[in-house]
Formats: C-alpha cells, sequence, structure tokens
C-alpha cells in the first residue's frame, strides 16, 4: 500500500511474507522468489482479495488489529507456486518502487 509510512510498508511486507512461507508447509523451494508489488490504497487491496477469495486463490489476509489502523487490510501474501500462477491477479500492478515514486 502506497499510502503507508516505510516503515509500516516493510513491516507488513515482511509479515506477509512470512505468513505466506509458513501456509506452504515446509522449507520453500530453492529457486523461490520474492517480489513486492504496490497498490495506491486499501480500497484498491480489497478490491484484489475480494477476486482471490471468489477464484479460491490460497493467500494470507494482513491486517493490523491495533490503532490507528484498527483492523484494515495492510499486505496480502501468497505461497510459492510455478511462475504465471497469479498473474491473472496482479499482472497489472507496479513493483514496489521508492515512496516518491509511488504517489
Amino acid at each position: 500500500r502506497a499510502d503507508l509510512q516505510l516503515g509500516t510498508l516493510c513491516a507488513q511486507t515482511i509479515h506477509a511474507a512470512g505468513e505466506s512461507a509458513a501456509l506452504f508447509g515446509g522449507p520453500l523451494p530453492a529457486n523461490t522468489y520474492a517480489i513486492a508489488l504496490s497498490v495506491p490504497s486499501e480500497a484498491a487491496l480489497l478490491k484484489i482479495e475480494e477476486r482471490l477469495i471468489a477464484f479460491w486463490v490460497p493467500h494470507v489476509s494482513i491486517r493490523e488489529p491495533d490503532p490507528p489502523f484498527n483492523n484494515a487490510l495492510m499486505a496480502i501474501g501468497f505461497i510459492p507456486a510455478p511462475r504465471g500462477t497469479y498473474k491473472k491477479f496482479l499482472s497489472n500492478l507496479p513493483l514496489l518502487k521508492e515512496k516518491e515514486k509511488l504517489q
């Protein structure tokens, strides 16, 4: 989410990666890659989450229970999968870049 402060963004991204890797149920394959994509807001992330749920795509939704976020959707993590698995849902999202370039 490009609307988050850098520290919060990093923490939530790490949280999503850890939780989704845990869903994999074992050591990650040697050629596993991690990428960080960007959305402009929680509303955009919620739309992605809705599509993932509708299509039964395994994912981990990270929500921050504490103030000031109060259960806001912060990030989504995916289990490792063959290249192209999530393309239908994520191909329109840009790679995460410097904060100044996101806004």
